[in-house]
């Protein structure tokens, strides 16, 4: 073994508890003194910090062998779980070869990753560009939808999520995000998702772009109705601005569909994708676009640029992908999500008076509870109690994001939900109240230890 190797790769997988806790302490303090303060602090006190040590399926496991289903992923990354053998096997042969490129040669798997998406998108779109994140193939979106139309406007929605740079958050609605960035970019403008009518009042000749999430999965996953896709192109086409899907989150078999724009039956100009085309393994995602973007970037070849995206690594993992999904995981998570569907009908039966509704399509769902307090309470208990990893969201804590991987068997699916009627039953004995003042006492720990002057506080790699 390698000397040069970091050091949490000379240990075993499974460690004692004693030196597993070594770990994840010496872990959490540089986390907390110097990488990410606040959330560090914050999972100390309230006691949710565990150690990810590796991933196996679906499940991750801390250094102790401690078992976490993970039903949130990063945001949707893991429909194959963790660590697939076939991706691994794909990657460590690709990394044998040379892990990056130089980008001054042809990539044979940038042109085959190309035939492979462009065979589950719309016979429109016909050309690829590839990044690293949503982020990125978002920023690349808008940049070729200015190009192509000479314009500049932009429009986005109240409660979006297209990323964290500037330019994406300017388009993003969520307060936690946006709020202190400002000023944001010039043209951009945000409307209510789901509602044609507040596009109709914005869109415009001046318009070069619409930006959607088909679902917003960060807001609730709350479903549009079934025409108002078909409306927004309708209006995009009679203003000449383009229409951009920002599938990150939603496609590749998230919802049910290969892509989730296939429930309104619309085609995008541009469609941005990425998460699960990383396998779980090496971070892509790509812009797929039509002829008319293309005319407007022909004779800029370096317009969109990284030195990063379309690595061979990373088309490694996102052919192997594509060709699991296409073998059988775009049938499972199909089926996968309609039982799920049914196991929220069911939670929301047995509890009406804390589960107002649940929202989503396929693995992509969200429950929502008729208190905020409850929401977050029953994400924390679930993992606490049921080992079961899922995100309640900060600015709509009401409402827990719950998506599992597309590899799961049909029995996983009814445990979750036996483990959700478990915990909501506990939630139940509660008053709000009651469960307010334990989960206040533990905040104001988090917000005493949050307010201490940063030079109280030690660093870890003083």
């Amino acid at each position: 073994m390698s000397k040069y190797l970091p050091t949490y790769l000379s240990k075993e997988d499974n460690l004692s508890a004693e030196e597993a806790q070594a770990i994840h302490d010496q872990t959490g303090r540089v986390l907390e003194a110097n990488v990410v303060p606040f959330l560090a602090k914050a999972q100390r006190i309230m006691g949710s910090a565990f150690l990810e040590w590796r991933g196996e399926g679906k499940y991750i496991l801390t250094p102790d062998g401690t078992k976490f289903f993970d039903c949130v992923g990063a945001g949707g990354v893991f429909g194959l779980g963790f660590a697939h053998p076939d991706i691994v096997e794909a990657v460590t042969l690709q990394a044998r070869r040379g892990g990056l490129a130089t980008r001054a040669g042809f990539i044979p798997g940038q042109a085959e990753l190309a035939e492979k998406l462009l065979s589950l998108t719309p016979k429109s779109l016909q050309y690829v560009y590839y990044g690293n994140s949503g982020t990125e193939a978002v920023e690349a979106a808008i940049k070729m939808a200015r190009v192509a139309t000479g314009k500049k406007k932009l429009i986005g929605t109240h409660l979006g999520y297209h990323g964290m740079s500037v330019a994406t958050i300017s388009l993003s609605g969520i307060g936690m995000w946006r709020d202190g960035i400002g000023p944001y970019l010039e043209g951009t403008q945000l409307v209510t998702h789901g509602s044609l009518a507040a596009l109709e009042e914005v869109v415009d000749s001046d318009t070069a772009a619409v930006v959607l999430e088909p679902i917003q999965w960060a807001s609730g996953c709350k479903v549009v109705d079934k025409d108002y896709f078909k409306g927004v192109k309708a209006l995009c086409e009679k203003h000449g601005a383009m229409l951009i899907l920002d599938e990150v989150q939603t496609g590749l078999g998230r919802t049910g569909k290969v892509f989730a724009m296939e429930h309104w039956d619309v085609e995008p100009d541009l469609l941005c994708v990425g998460k699960i085309l990383s396998g779980g393994m090496v971070p892509i995602s790509a812009v797929v676009y039509n002829q008319r973007v293309h005319k407007g970037e022909r004779m800029r070849p370096l317009f969109n640029n990284s030195s990063f995206g379309g690595n061979p690594l990373a088309c490694a993992a996102g052919i192997t992908t594509l060709n699991l999904l296409s073998d059988r995981y775009f049938q499972r998570a199909e089926k996968l999500g309609d039982l799920l569907g049914e196991s929220f009908e069911e939670i929301k039966s047995k509890f009406p008076e804390h589960v107002a509704g649940y929202h989503g399509l396929g693995l992509m769902r969200c429950l929502e509870f008729s208190n905020p307090l409850y929401g977050a309470v029953f994400a924390e208990w679930l993992r606490r109690d049921e080992s079961i990893i899922t995100a309640a969201m900060g600015h709509i804590p009401q409402f827990v994001r719950i998506s599992p991987p597309f590899i799961c068997e049909d029995e996983d699916i009814v445990a979750l939900k036996e483990s959700c009627l478990r915990v909501i039953g506990e939630l139940a004995k509660y008053t709000p109240q009651e469960l307010f003042s334990d989960f206040n006492k533990t905040l104001q720990k988090v917000q005493v230890e949050l307010a201490k002057p940063i030079e109280d506080q030690e660093g870890a790699l003083a």
